[in-house]
């Protein structure tokens, strides 16, 4: 039998009233989280979740609290992770860690996360004096509780943080099975970038940060920003509701590894230069699930993300608009020339209202002194939707000077047809995109 750990019960912390969730036969706790009044499209809406390591394959069982199961998805597909519903209750076989999305009779607004780690990583030396530990139980650490350079802060499996980071600086380290919540802040409105008063869950500076592991759920605003040379960011679980909460924004030569991400604003921005993002599991609510820049006014780029699964985009949005997310966006009204980004190996399931959305045109945020970037070597390998788009994509350069330039689309399938030109994919395009080429 392989060794598991478990999260335990947390004094404090209310258990889901819609999932219990048992692990070769013992309970793990499962927490819930719930949609906001402000979330519009997902208000209401719970994401139940639990989290534990394992060193070999597990056999997990499932109740839905409320009634009994008919059916059941488990999420991404590319998992291979095979379900089954016995007297109502889900059984399956979790054979490698990742994370996965349990839909049950086809309803998304109530749906469970099972989170399993390596077991035996993100365990720092209990002896060491640079590290701080935060064992099971409420930790009440409060707003923007500071980090410090050169610290290990680990949350064992079951501490549950309410309050929101900051500081940080060479050498941070933040790991565990915990939890970060921001539950007990109200969001503080749209666009609050410049508002010194609003909360973003964790945001911490310095060479060399570590983010691991942790789950960061509630962020009344930014979730996690890790800004800095080199950053990693392996198996985080960011859970988020609200307008504005972009789920994970680093500096350059990042590394995002195994997090599954789904939050209310865009949640990955691999146009930052040197990016590697790869094995993440996604579920955009609304904007983008990668964003290429909102008014850049550096040049980057040179950036790969690979082996990524979008389970879910915008799945209950309908409109069609300037605002409405794509799988791939960016409205630019900076100066930033935006070059070099490579997605390959990308599966896209469900229905998503587009693929991609790439316009060079000011909005209220942008400079307006009358300067323009633009966007180049833009490169979409082995890229597969599940269903066609429900909306057409856009590619629009700004002029001559200013164009999306050398755009290649290679081995892209939508609902299992090739793609080999424009009309295939819905893309409209304006006199200022140049190279635009479809590959097989």
């Amino acid at each position: 039998m392989p060794h598991i750990q478990l999260t335990p019960a947390v004094p404090g912390v209310p258990a889901s009233t819609r999932y219990s969730v048992l692990v070769n036969g013992q309970p793990s706790f499962t927490y819930m989280t719930t949609g906001p009044q402000e979330a519009e499209f997902t208000t209401g809406h719970t994401m139940s979740w639990t989290t534990f390591d394992t060193d070999g394959p597990v056999e997990v069982r499932i109740r839905r609290l409320d009634r009994p199961v008919s059916s059941v998805m488990v999420r991404p597909a590319s998992a291979g992770c095979q379900a089954g519903v016995e007297d109502g209750e889900i059984r399956l076989r979790i054979e490698r860690p990742g994370s996965l999305c349990v839909e049950c009779d086809g309803e998304l607004e109530h749906v469970l996360l099972l989170f399993a780690h390596e077991l035996g990583t993100d365990l720092p030396d209990s002896s060491d004096p640079s590290v701080v530990r935060f064992e099971a139980g409420v930790h009440d650490v409060g707003k923007f509780y500071r980090l410090q350079p050169r610290t290990t802060y680990y949350l064992a499996p079951g501490a549950f943080l309410r309050g929101s980071l900051c500081g940080g600086g060479e050498g941070t380290r933040l790991i565990g099975r915990g939890v970060v919540s921001g539950a007990q802040y109200a969001w503080p409105g749209h666009l609050q970038e410049k508002n010194p008063e609003r909360i973003d869950l964790a945001r911490i500076e310095g060479d060399g940060l570590e983010v691991a592991g942790v789950t960061l759920v509630d962020s009344p605003y930014y979730v996690l920003i890790a800004h800095g040379r080199g950053v990693r960011v392996r198996g985080v679980k960011v859970l988020a509701w609200h307008y504005n909460t972009d789920a994970v924004s680093t500096g350059p030569d990042a590394v995002i590894t195994d997090c599954f991400l789904r939050a209310g604003d865009d949640l990955l921005k691999p146009f930052v230069s040197g990016s590697r993002i790869e094995r993440c599991v996604l579920w955009a609510d609304r904007a983008a699930a990668f964003q290429l820049t909102w008014n850049a006014r550096q040049d980057a780029g040179g950036s790969l993300v690979r082996d990524c699964d979008v389970i879910h985009h915008l799945p209950f949005c309908t409109r069609n608009n300037e605002w409405t997310g794509a799988v791939f966006w960016s409205w630019h009204g900076g100066t930033g020339h935006i070059h070099d980004l490579t997605f390959e190996d990308l599966r896209i399931e469900g229905r998503s209202p587009c693929l991609i959305n790439l316009f060079l045109q000011r909005n209220p945020w942008s400079p307006q002194d009358g300067a323009w970037g633009r966007f180049s070597r833009l490169r979409f390998r082995n890229v597969s939707a599940e269903q066609p788009f429900l909306f057409p994509s856009r590619l629009l350069g700004h002029d001559a000077e200013h164009p999306i330039d050398d755009v290649i689309f290679e081995n892209l399938r939508i609902a299992g047809v090739p793609v080999r030109g424009p009309a295939d994919m819905n893309l409209q395009v304006n006199e200022h995109v140049r190279g635009l080429r479809f590959l097989e």
